[in-house]
């Protein structure tokens, strides 16, 4: 650079542009000719209903529903935060990429997404699983949210099956019993709540009273989603009426 003074610091370049005129712009810096450098910020408005879960890798919840609706928009970012967060004005001329993951998977690439209206994504069909949705918002520019919106939820459609890890024998001499509760293939019993039954009618689990004679005990699972175990699991026990 000729007449630079030894020791004065040089303002910074906004954007390089090669003497010639061609090549690629400096690392960092904005292509050559575009006016906006700054990618707006996505944020999603509306996503699935889900119920909580307690298991972390189901994402944000779990739901019954094979389909998904999502709903986002694009904001010009708070000048000079890092990283960065949506101000109020939103981003004029906005378009938007999405994909959907279902974990575990080869992530695809981004793609125009398949909704009706721009700002918006609607998936059908949607088999059990976990999926990751991701979006993000292009700006007139071609600037990019180099923080893509994601959100991760669990589909699950399949109802437990319920089984007794213990009960007692077929002859009681007492006037209650426990019964061990479970579903197959194994899963996280905190999950599930399990509804009871005493010769058909409800009552609390897993501890049942009687009076004496020949009774059925039946328990049906349900899970976080709300699928529930149509076919209770059921045995059938006698407490003698003279028991000594």
């Amino acid at each position: 650079l000729t007449g630079a003074v030894a020791g004065t610091p040089l303002a910074p370049i906004a954007t390089f542009i090669p003497a010639d005129g061609s090549g690629d712009p400096l690392p960092g810096t904005c292509e050559v000719g575009i006016a906006d450098c700054t990618p707006p910020v996505t944020k999603l408005n509306t996503k699935p209903t889900v119920k909580p879960t307690s298991r972390s890798a189901y994402g944000a919840g779990v739901t019954q529903a094979s389909t998904a609706t999502f709903t986002f928009q694009a904001f010009e970012p708070v000048e000079d935060s890092n990283p960065p967060v949506a101000s109020s004005t939103p981003t004029e001329g906005a378009t938007f990429e999405c994909k959907l993951v279902k974990k575990p998977a080869t992530t695809p690439d981004f793609a125009a997404c398949p909704g009706s209206t721009q700002g918006s994504a609607s998936y059908t069909g949607l088999t059990d699983g976990t999926y990751e949705f991701s979006v993000r918002a292009v700006d007139a520019d071609g600037n990019k949210d180099a923080t893509p919106e994601t959100f991760t939820w669990t589909v699950d459609t399949t109802a437990p099956e319920t089984v007794l890890t213990s009960r007692p024998r077929f002859w009681v001499l007492a006037r209650k019993a426990t019964f061990g509760l479970d579903v197959v293939p194994p899963d996280v019993k905190s999950d599930m709540t399990f509804q009871c039954y005493l010769d058909g009618a409800g009552r609390p689990c897993p501890t049942v009273t009687f009076a004496p004679g020949t009774h059925t005990f039946g328990a049906a699972a349900t899970d976080q989603a709300g699928n529930a175990d149509e076919t209770p699991v059921t045995h059938t026990f006698t407490m003698p009426f003279d028991n000594t």
